[in-house]
């Protein structure tokens, strides 16, 4: 089983890459606990982190996500048509029943993510919400990578999707501008790719 790097507790301009881990250098800081993640109402987990990796123009497509339970699962389709996942996302928000839905037809992946990093998480892409997404360049043939958080909608009953970073051939899209989106990004590269972090374009 691979180890699950921890998500630092730094500014991501105090953090250093080494190896599938982020090393804390300098920088701590704390923020204030998100409550109830999943809507003060909820009996389970909801949706934490969403990537999707995709070839360009094939219509198969892996998804990798992390519950607020800390659960990591993976989902493949071969067919957008059937994709439980897009059809979720067509307003941009995922549903208890629709995460239900995924999480019957997934398949766990490595080990539980630790909740100290689950709630750290949280607070990121929250912090990651509102802020403004920059465009940096254009679609590779290759494969691509699109990265989302979520976060608790009070008037949908629903989680959220906080856009985070868009990458393909090792080089950034989209990216959100918010130094916790930058982050968490950094820490979910680490997770699911071991370090493999996509660059700006020059």
């Amino acid at each position: 089983m691979d180890k699950i790097p921890p998500l630092s507790k730094v500014k991501p301009r105090a953090i250093m890459v080494v190896g599938a881990a982020l090393t804390l250098v300098a920088g701590c800081r704390s923020d204030p606990a998100v409550d109830h993640p999943c809507g003060p109402s909820s009996a389970g987990p909801c949706m934490l982190l969403l990537e999707s990796r995709h070839h360009y123009g094939s219509p198969h497509t892996s998804w990798f996500f992390i519950d607020t339970a800390g659960n990591q699962y993976k989902y493949e389709t071969r067919n957008p048509d059937l994709d439980l996942v897009i059809k979720a996302m067509e307003d941009w928000h995922i549903n208890a029943q629709e995460l239900a839905g995924i999480v019957r037809v997934a398949q766990p992946q490595g080990g539980r993510v630790p909740m100290r990093d689950v709630r750290r998480a949280l607070r990121l892409v929250a912090q990651a919400k509102d802020a403004n997404v920059e465009e940096l360049g254009g679609p590779c043939e290759d494969w691509l990578r699109d990265l989302h958080g979520f976060v608790f909608d009070s008037r949908a009953q629903a989680q959220e999707s906080v856009h985070l970073q868009e990458s393909g051939c090792g080089i950034l899209f989209e990216q959100n501008t918010s130094p916790a989106a930058i982050e968490v990004s950094q820490w979910a590269d680490d997770l699911w790719r071991h370090g493999d972090h996509p660059r700006r374009p020059h």
